[in-house]
Parts: C-alpha cells; structure tokens; sequence
C-alpha cells in the first residue's frame, strides 16, 4: 500500500490520538500503519501518547487517601446527638431537684 501521508505527518499526528484509542475508521487506520513504517517521528509520537495513557491509568489505580467525609458527618451528628441527651438529661435533672427542692422547703 502507498503512503498517501507522506510528508504530511502534521495529519498523522492529528490523526494518532484516534488510532491510538482505535476509533479510526478501517481506511485511516490502514495509512497510518502504512506510514508509521516509513516515520519514526510519527512512531515516537504514537509511543509518547501510548505512555502517557498508560501513566494516566497508573494515576487512577491510586487508592484515594483523601478523608472519609461521610464517616465524619456521622461521627459529627453522633456527637450532636449524645450532647443534646446529655443536656437534656442534665436540664430535666436540675430541674427535678429545683421542683423537689421547692416541695419541700416548708
């Protein structure tokens, strides 16, 4: 087959992110292997995009460490919830003893 991209890597080099991802139509996939052969310019470009991507999955395979926000809210509305009961309990407390307190002070 004839390199129809000879001498137009500018084309190739547009067109390399697509057959990278296999998106290219049959046709165009077919003249850049064609010109591939032919360029190691376009060939070491085609590698830089294969190795960026695949440093790009190597970043998403990273466990995140950021915080667990949603254990933390819960441990926030725990802690709300126990601090009202213990006010409350303290509150109908003192309030019993003001009440016993006023019964019996004759």
């Amino acid at each position: 087959m004839k390199d129809i991209f000879k001498d137009k890597c500018e084309i190739v080099r547009d067109l390399l992110p697509l057959f990278a991802d296999n998106s290219c139509s049959r046709s165009a996939s077919d003249c850049i292997e064609v010109h591939l052969i032919t360029c190691k310019a376009c060939r070491d470009y085609l590698n830089s995009i294969k190795n960026s991507r695949k440093a790009e999955n190597t970043q998403q395979d990273i466990p995140d460490s950021s915080p667990d926000f949603a254990g933390l809210l819960a441990k926030i509305r725990r802690h709300k919830i126990v601090t009202r009961s213990v006010f409350a309990a303290v509150t109908v407390g003192l309030a019993a003893l003001n009440i016993s307190f006023w019964l019996t002070k004759d």
